[in-house]
């Protein structure tokens, strides 16, 4: 069953960068290649997934030209990670977005539209994800990875509030959530898939923004902050509002919903939050 095209996320500076994303979902009973397994009729069993459109959430940046045109001048990129929640150690957080194109307001936004990869690379913490398979998927939903090429089928189960990748296979992977940006979906950690295993990762309204003259691109591991940062916190809200000054950096008016970064800073504690 094909389900209708849903939401939207863009980066909006001079101009809005949008997106539509379908979701592909089957029954255990349409699992290809075999009979309906054990895990299959558990998965049967999930609560029904909403139809309904994810929630637009927004941070907005207000800076002034003397700093719009100070960090232009030195080619300074505006950063994104995106928090996750896993119950493995072992991941690695992702450059979620990059961009030099900023100007008195910028505006961030998505919405909680997900995508779960593999890649065949292996994980290291200074090796690029690029990924090799991925689909649309839900909380409340987990990707069989079937084959050794890291392709499956997406089908109900998991935790009602989480997104499971099972590696069916005896081949290990590297794989995550990926989340829309304009017509592509982009990483934001990656973890080892080990065969015969289950990822359960639970989606975060948290993102990490930074300033920095770097070469990081979209898919890059990075454990520590490339220049001055601020971890925000959206919980139920859908906008935040923050400022940038070249020299004084991030303020949000000291409100306890974000947390500045210093340069330099382990943000791996941050971004791959452990969970029960």
């Amino acid at each position: 069953m094909r389900r209708p095209l849903r939401g939207q996320a863009a980066l909006v500076a001079a101009s809005l960068l949008s997106l539509t994303c379908g979701t592909g979902l089957r029954t255990p009973d349409e699992r290809p290649g075999s009979a309906t397994s054990k895990a299959a009729r558990v998965d049967e069993a999930a609560p029904p997934i909403s139809s309904s459109a994810p929630t637009e959430r927004r941070l907005i940046v207000s800076m002034s030209a003397e700093t719009a045109s100070a960090l232009a001048a030195s080619e300074i990129s505006l950063y994104a990670f995106k928090a996750v929640g896993a119950e493995d150690a072992a991941g690695v957080p992702l450059v979620w977005f990059q961009s030099r194109t900023y100007s008195l307001t910028t505006t961030l936004s998505w919405a909680a539209l997900y995508r779960a990869y593999t890649a065949t690379r292996t994980l290291l913490p200074s090796a690029r994800v690029d990924a090799s398979a991925s689909y649309d998927i839900e909380p409340g939903q987990v990707l069989y990875v079937q084959e050794p090429t890291g392709t499956g089928v997406v089908l109900l189960g998991g935790p009602a509030n989480a997104i499971s990748i099972q590696n069916d296979t005896s081949t290990p992977f590297t794989c995550g959530l990926a989340q829309r940006l304009g017509e592509t979906a982009a990483p934001i950690a990656s973890f080892p898939l080990y065969g015969k295993t289950r990822q359960v990762f639970y989606p975060m309204e948290t993102v990490l923004l930074v300033f920095a003259a770097s070469s990081l691109r979209p898919g890059d591991p990075a454990t520590t902050s490339p220049g001055p940062g601020v971890l925000v916190e959206l919980g139920q809200e859908s906008v935040r509002r923050l400022a940038f000054e070249i020299n004084a950096g991030w303020s949000w008016g000291s409100e306890p919903w974000a947390m500045a970064v210093s340069a330099g800073a382990d943000i791996l504690p941050l971004l791959v939050v452990r969970s029960p």
